[in-house]
C-alpha cells in the first residue's frame, strides 16, 4: 500500500514537470513570436515613433534588432527545447525573458506605469515569465529510477 502512494507522488511529480517544461517551451515560443512580430511590423514599416522604455539597454532603432534578435533566439530556444537538444539555450533564454522584465518593469527609473490594471497585468505576466523559468530548469531534474 506504501509504495503504491509513493509511486503514485512520483508519477503526478513527473507529468507536474512534464506540464512545466511544455508549458516553459510554449511561453519562449509566444515571447519569441511576439517579439519577432512586433520589431518586423516596426522595421518594415520604417516608424519612428515608437517607445519601448521598458527594454534598458537600447533605444530607438537598435531597440527594434535588440528585439528581434530575442524574438528570434525564442523562437530557436523553443523549438530546440521541444525535441530536448540545446537544453542550456531555453533556460538562459527565459532567465533572461523574466531579468529583462523585472528591471525594464520594475526596477527602471524610466519606465511607469499609468494604472493599477497594467501594473496588475505585467504582474502576471512576470509572474508566468518566473514559471516558465521553473519550467526550463526542470529539464535537467535527474530521472528517478525504481
Amino acid at each position: 500500500m506504501v509504495a503504491s502512494r509513493k509511486t503514485g507522488k512520483w508519477r503526478l511529480l513527473k507529468v507536474i514537470a512534464m506540464v512545466l517544461r511544455f508549458y516553459s517551451c510554449l511561453f519562449a515560443l509566444l515571447a519569441g513570436v511576439f517579439m519577432t512580430g512586433v520589431s518586423c511590423l516596426l522595421l518594415l514599416s520604417d516608424t519612428k515613433n515608437f517607445k519601448l522604455d521598458m527594454l534598458p539597454f537600447w533605444k530607438g532603432e537598435s531597440a527594434l534588432y535588440g528585439m528581434l534578435v530575442l524574438g528570434l533566439l525564442g523562437i530557436a530556444a523553443a523549438l530546440l527545447g521541444l525535441v530536448r537538444k540545446v537544453k542550456p539555450l531555453l533556460l538562459v533564454y527565459t532567465v533572461i525573458v523574466f531579468a529583462l522584465m523585472i528591471y525594464g518593469f520594475f526596477l527602471s527609473p524610466v519606465y511607469r506605469f499609468s494604472g493599477a490594471p497594467e501594473a496588475k497585468s505585467v504582474a502576471w505576466i512576470a509572474c508566468a515569465a518566473l514559471l516558465a523559468v521553473v519550467g526550463a530548469f526542470m529539464q535537467y531534474r535527474e530521472p528517478r529510477r525504481a
